[in-house]
């Protein structure tokens, strides 16, 4: 076989695979994430019950915690398993003063128990 072929042979099995050409986001600190407009972070996600919503609570390796509005099947999925180790990625909310709950694209979102910010997972 001469040498172009096995250029064009190799080529194909030298490039990796796009998955689904998704860009991998890099978990952010609290600090930096309550600050962003978009963030992502790592931690133990349980489902908690806030006011009228359920939502993840996410705690984070250095002992913090966030609160997370999940869309409805990420969030069934959560509540069937009861906690997952995960890594998401959502848009930074700060809950207005003197709010019980609020609304974003449709979806309830309760206060949380932790955090001073809420992060909204898109579907």
């Amino acid at each position: 076989m001469n040498s172009r072929w096995l250029i064009l042979l190799t080529l194909p099995m030298a490039i990796p695979p796009l998955a689904g050409c998704e860009t991998v986001h890099e978990p952010m600190t609290y600090e930096r994430c309550s600050t962003a407009d978009l963030c992502t972070l790592r931690g133990h996600m349980i489902p908690v019950q806030s006011g009228q919503a359920w939502m993840g609570q996410l705690a984070l390796a250095d002992g913090r915690c966030v609160s997370v509005s999940l869309p409805a099947q990420m969030l069934l999925e959560l509540q069937h398993s009861g906690g997952n180790d995960v890594t998401v990625r959502g848009r930074v909310h700060h809950i207005p003063a003197n709010t019980q709950a609020m609304t974003v694209q449709g979806r309830t979102i309760g206060l949380g128990a932790c955090g001073n910010f809420i992060l909204f997972v898109y579907d």
